[in-house]
């Protein structure tokens, strides 16, 4: 913007501009420059169909700016394109101070970024890492829990049978089996469920989280962050919970077996 704005020194129309400032970028070999797209698409409807400034950029079928979906652009070209029928000194004076305007934005941006950086990398390691490992671990050891306490209640209660051999016949196996009644005990698929789905309810709240302080209110990147996020937790969650359940399976059978 500010390149562009000193084009307007020498009380030129903005078509003309618009070509100089083209030509300048061609010159630099700058045509890389999104920029340089979006001036350079205007100064060819200029050209090839004889429309003006404002006419190139929002004419509702074929205006350039269809293709650049940013609200930015949108209302600085129409700040500009207002200010040329004023005069190329009101142009001049706009386009510099809303250029002086987002560079101090910029780096106000930038300052507020660095101050949050330690923070926005915490958040977001909680919520493509830690989230999903806790999660997976305290959904895994619920069924490890349940499995050794019926696996000890059932040795205790073939204990108690072979120490009743000689009270005839009368048993008390059930002892330790009603002590600890499995039945009302919550199911393990269905707890590993409900942490399942705190562990996404988290996950979205701190990409939201993240995304907000990094991008501000970009919804595109809100949605690429959110499907990345939540398909790489859930993955994540799976094979860990899987994992360790295997692992604790394996100890936890050794050690009853060890013991008891």
């Amino acid at each position: 913007l500010f390149q562009f704005a000193n084009q307007f020194t020498e009380m030129i129309p903005i078509e003309d501009a618009v070509q100089n400032f083209v030509h300048e970028y061609v010159m630099l070999n700058l045509k890389k420059k999104s920029i340089f797209d979006f001036f350079s698409s205007v100064l060819d409807r200029i050209q090839d169909e004889g429309v003006t400034f404002n006419q190139a950029i929002f004419e509702p079928r074929r205006g350039v700016i269809i293709r650049y979906p940013s609200v930015l652009l949108k209302e600085i070209s129409w700040i500009i394109s207002e200010g040329a029928r004023k005069g190329s000194e009101i142009v001049h004076n706009i386009v510099t101070k809303i250029s002086v305007y987002l560079d101090n934005t910029k780096k106000i941006k930038e300052l507020i970024y660095d101050l949050l950086t330690e923070t926005v990398q915490s958040v977001n390691t909680q919520a493509k890492f830690l989230a999903p490992f806790i999660a997976a671990i305290v959904g895994s050891l619920s069924l490890v829990i349940i499995r050794a306490l019926y696996e000890m209640a059932k040795k205790l209660d073939d204990i108690m049978n072979s120490l009743n051999f000689g009270t005839g016949g009368v048993s008390d196996s059930s002892f330790f089996s009603s002590f600890i009644n499995f039945s009302k005990i919550t199911p393990p698929t269905i707890f590993g469920t409900l942490v399942g789905v705190y562990m996404v309810e988290t996950v979205y709240l701190l990409s939201l989280l993240a995304n907000g302080v990094e991008n501000g209110s970009d919804k595109l990147n809100e949605k690429y962050e959110l499907g990345n996020n939540l398909l790489r937790s859930t993955i994540l969650y799976a094979f860990i919970s899987g994992a360790v359940m295997l692992l604790f399976n394996i100890i936890a059978g050794r050690v009853l077996t060890a013991t008891l």
